[in-house]
C-alpha cells in the first residue's frame, strides 16, 4: 500500500497546456474516480504517472519516492488500457506470469503464483487457453490479474470496461473494486461515465480544460459542489446559472401567476415508475441540464409548476479552478 503525492504538475503539447497546475494526494489503497469529458486531460495525466509522458513542472512522489527522473520501465506502476492487451500466443496462465518472469522467479513459482490470481478473478478454469478464445470481459479479468500479481504501488485504469455491455461493466466494476480492496492497492480509475465514478471511486476528481476542479467523496461532491464543472458532471440537483438547488431541498408547488421571483418555473417533461416510487423529471427554466425528484403529487406530462428551495440550502458555484477534499 503505498501513498501518492501530486504537486503542481503541468504538461504542454505543442505549445499548448494541456494538464494545467494539477495537485492531489491518496493515501494507501485508496481508489481515485477522476472523471471528465473527452479532451479534458485524464488520459495524459495517467501516462504522466506512469511515466510515458514527462511533465513540463511539478513533482510525483509515490511512497514516499520522488518519480520524476524515474523512467516509466523502473516505476512501481501499472497502466490498464480499454484492450486488455494480452499475448495472443501465450496461454492466460503465460500471460499473468508474464511480469513474475521479467523479475527471474522461477518457472514453477511464478505458475503456482499464476494459478492464484487466476482463481482470484474466477479464470482458474481456462488457464490453459489462448485469449482469442475468450470474451472481452473474461479477457479484462486475466488483464486486472495480470496488473495485481506484479503488486504495484499505484495500479492506473483508463476506462478497462468501458468496450463491455451495461450489464457486465456494472459487474466488472463492482468485481474490480472488490479485489482491489482485498489487495490494498492504490488506484486511479479514469471515466466519463457519473455512475462508473460513483460505482468505483473512494473519493472523485473532476477534471476540466486540463485543470482538477474538485476532489471528495461521491456523496459530498454531489451534495454541494463548490464549482460549475462539478456540479454539471456530480450533481444531485439543478444548475441553475452560477446556483446550485440541491435535489433534496427542491419543493415543487402548483404554478400560479401570484407566484413570486424566490423560485423558479418547472414543466413536466415524463412521469415514471421506479422501485416503485414515482418519479417526475422536470425542465426547469434557466437550467441546462432537467431535474429528475420523487413527485410530491398527482401531476401530468406537460404541466407547468414551480420550484424553490430555501436559500441557506443553494450553493452559488464558482468557475475558476481549486480544489476542493472533504476527505481530508
Amino acid at each position: 500500500m503505498s501513498e501518492l503525492h501530486v504537486n503542481e504538475l503541468s504538461h504542454r503539447y505543442r505549445g499548448v497546456e494541456v494538464l494545467q497546475s494539477i495537485s492531489f494526494s491518496l493515501a494507501p489503497g485508496e481508489i481515485f474516480a477522476l472523471m471528465g469529458g473527452s479532451g479534458t486531460g485524464k488520459s495524459t495525466l495517467l501516462k504522466c504517472l506512469a511515466g510515458l509522458e514527462k511533465q513540463h513542472t511539478g513533482t510525483i512522489t509515490l511512497g514516499g519516492q520522488t518519480m520524476d527522473e524515474t523512467t516509466a520501465a523502473k516505476r512501481p506502476v501499472v497502466l490498464m488500457f480499454q484492450d486488455a492487451l494480452l499475448f495472443p500466443h501465450m496461454t492466460l496462465r503465460e500471460n499473468v506470469a508474464y511480469a513474475l518472469k521479467t523479475r527471474g522467479v522461477k518457472r514453477q513459482v511464478r505458475s503456482d503464483q499464476a494459478a492464484v490470481f487466476l482463481e482470484k478473478v474466477g479464470m482458474l478454469h481456462a488457464a490453459e487457453r489462448l485469449p482469442e478464445q475468450c470474451s472481452g470481459g473474461e479477457k479484462q479479468r486475466v488483464a486486472l490479474a495480470r496488473a495485481l500479481i506484479a503488486q504495484p504501488a499505484l495500479l492506473l485504469l483508463d476506462e478497462p470496461f468501458a468496450s463491455l455491455d451495461e450489464t457486465l461493466r456494472f459487474q466488472m466494476l463492482r468485481w474490480a473494486k472488490s479485489l482491489l480492496k482485498e489487495a490494498g492497492t492504490t488506484a486511479v480509475f479514469v471515466t466519463h461515465a457519473k455512475d462508473e465514478a460513483v460505482a468505483m471511486g473512494d473519493t472523485i476528481g473532476v477534471m476540466h480544460e486540463g485543470r482538477l476542479f474538485e476532489k471528495g467523496s461521491p456523496a459530498a461532491l454531489a451534495r454541494r459542489p463548490l464549482y460549475g464543472p462539478t456540479a454539471d458532471a456530480l450533481g444531485d440537483g439543478v444548475r441553475i446559472g452560477s446556483t446550485f438547488v440541491p435535489a433534496s431541498a427542491v419543493k415543487v408547488h402548483r404554478f400560479t401567476s401570484n407566484d413570486d421571483d424566490a423560485g423558479w418555473k418547472a414543466q413536466v417533461q415524463s412521469l415514471f415508475q421506479t422501485h416503485g416510487q414515482l418519479l417526475v423529471c422536470l425542465e426547469v427554466a434557466g437550467a441546462a441540464q432537467a431535474l429528475t425528484i420523487p413527485a410530491p403529487f398527482q401531476m401530468a406530462e406537460g404541466e407547468w409548476l414551480y420550484i424553490s428551495a430555501d436559500s441557506d440550502s443553494l450553493v452559488e458555484l464558482a468557475e475558476q479552478r481549486g480544489e476542493h477534499d472533504e476527505t481530508k
